[in-house]
């Protein structure tokens, strides 16, 4: 009975995954003032974009996946001494799909650096940033499913040959 419950979460657990992924998504997307960190992919949506030093405002281009679908963007401007975030939400006409792309803001910029012969170059210094949260979201999950298939697959095999005896 618990193993039929365990199963039917995790199929509800990636139901909507499957069933909307393909439906409401950006096809493409260019930033024309600045870089992304990776190259675009629809179903990547998290990014880092990286604004020329003099920029304080995102310009950009998307393609839709399909017409009709409402889109939203959040946090377009770059703040100094803030963490920058823009969103942008997809949603279709009944709203049943959605689809988020979070994009973290950084600023490129260059420093000149002095070597000991007394020339200069320009470094381009972009930090890498990690993802909020990604790596304690990941341990948690898989922590989750190995208790489970740990339970299910251990435990119970265990439990049944006891009673057999």
């Amino acid at each position: 009975m618990k193993s039929k419950f365990f199963l039917s979460f995790f199929l509800f657990l990636f139901f909507p995954l499957a069933v909307f992924a393909d439906e409401v998504y950006l096809k493409n997307f260019e930033v024309i003032n600045g870089s992304l960190s990776i190259s675009f992919e629809p179903m990547n949506n998290i990014y880092t974009i990286y604004l020329e030093e003099e920029e304080d405002r995102v310009n950009f281009t998307y393609d839709l996946s399909k017409e009709g679908l409402q889109v939203s963007v959040l946090g377009e401007e770059y703040v100094e001494g803030r963490q920058n975030v823009m969103t942008i939400s997809l949603a279709d006409e009944n709203e049943i799909g959605h689809q988020t792309y979070t994009f973290y803001l950084e600023k490129k910029s260059s420093e000149e650096v002095f070597m000991n012969d007394g020339n200069t170059f320009g470094l381009d210094i972009s930090p890498e940033k990690e993802i909020p949260f990604l790596k304690l979201k990941v341990i948690l999950i898989c922590t989750i499913l190995i208790l489970v298939l740990f339970n299910y697959l251990v435990l119970r095999i265990f439990v049944k040959k006891k009673q057999k005896k």
